[in-house]
């Protein structure tokens, strides 16, 4: 979730986010209107990297109209962990950018279980990113999970089919059609 000080936010930026930077895009202005959170998509960032493609991507020129200057990230001196509950995220001083996730849903979702991946923008081009990590969809460890995000008005900007659910030894596609008996489907893991 961004949110503003004012008190604005808008739920499920990571996707657009992620296609935005690996596509090359550093200077955007994203205008959301009519709900809190962005349009799902397919639940993944690869149809927002497949339009940003797309539609091309320019320099940004600053007021003289000249090319406007590339943000610089700081560079970290010393490790630096941000946790919520069993949550964490660790940045370690390096040479180069690396993000490595990791989720463990063994215990409430066996079919999902433990998955690590590691990317790193320096190693892997523009399509690589496009093959292996834009298509990772946001999966949901129980469908109680998924129908208490949508009493709260999440998950509401896309198909129902976006919901993918790992529940025990099971993959559900959409708490609409779990709850209607939709049966199993086979699905790739939710970290590529």
């Amino acid at each position: 979730m961004l949110g503003s000080p004012e008190g604005a936010a808008v739920w499920g930026t990571e996707h657009l986010l992620a296609a935005l930077e690996c596509c090359g895009v550093h200077n955007a202005r994203i205008e959301v209107e009519g709900g809190k959170e962005m349009p799902i998509i397919d639940g993944s960032a690869l149809g927002w990297a497949s339009e940003i493609l797309r539609a091309g991507v320019q320099v940004a020129l600053d007021a003289a109209g000249e090319e406007a200057s590339q943000p610089s990230a700081g560079s970290l001196q010393e490790v630096f962990t941000v946790q919520d509950g069993e949550s964490f995220i660790s940045f370690y001083p390096s040479q180069t950018a690396r993000v490595t996730v990791g989720v463990d849903y063994t215990a409430d979702a066996p079919v999902i279980g433990q998955q690590w991946f590691s990317w790193s923008p320096e190693a892997n081009s523009e399509s690589d990113f496009i093959s292996l990590l834009a298509p990772a969809r946001t999966c949901f460890a129980s469908v109680e999970q998924v129908l208490a995000l949508r009493e709260e008005g999440l998950l509401q900007a896309g198909p129902d089919y976006v919901s993918i659910v790992g529940n025990n030894q099971d993959w559900y596609l959409g708490a609409t059609g779990m709850l209607a008996g939709l049966a199993p489907f086979s699905c790739y893991p939710c970290l590529r």
